[in-house]
């Protein structure tokens, strides 16, 4: 096999053609590259909020599950039965302490 001016102009357009499409594909390679990198930011920052939004939703639902279960109905009647308790003592006490004042007309003897 010779190598005339023919094989040679055909070699070199194929060479020609090879280099040309590799910076083609190493160009649309470095903006798919471009791309991806934007997009997995994107995905990063959507991520932090979605973070940031389970937490206080968390929080929330902590917080409702305490008031519930504070204004839960047992929970209301046990502070109702200790409230109707505390009072019928103030009622006791005060009872005592009329009696202690009656005792000296409301003044102590000299």
């Amino acid at each position: 096999m010779e190598l005339d001016g023919r094989m040679i102009l055909t070699l070199a357009g194929m060479l020609a053609s090879i280099v040309t499409a590799f910076v083609v594909v190493k160009t649309k390679l470095q903006v798919v590259i471009d791309q991806i990198l934007d997009i997995e930011s994107r995905i990063r920052a959507q991520d932090k909020i979605s973070d940031s939004l389970d937490v206080s939703t968390q929080n929330h639902a902590q917080r409702l599950s305490i008031i519930s279960d504070i204004l839960s109905p047992k929970e209301r009647e046990k502070t109702a039965r200790e409230t109707a308790k505390i009072i019928s003592e103030i009622g006791s006490l005060r009872k005592d302490v009329d009696k202690l004042l009656n005792m000296h007309n409301g003044k102590h003897p000299t």
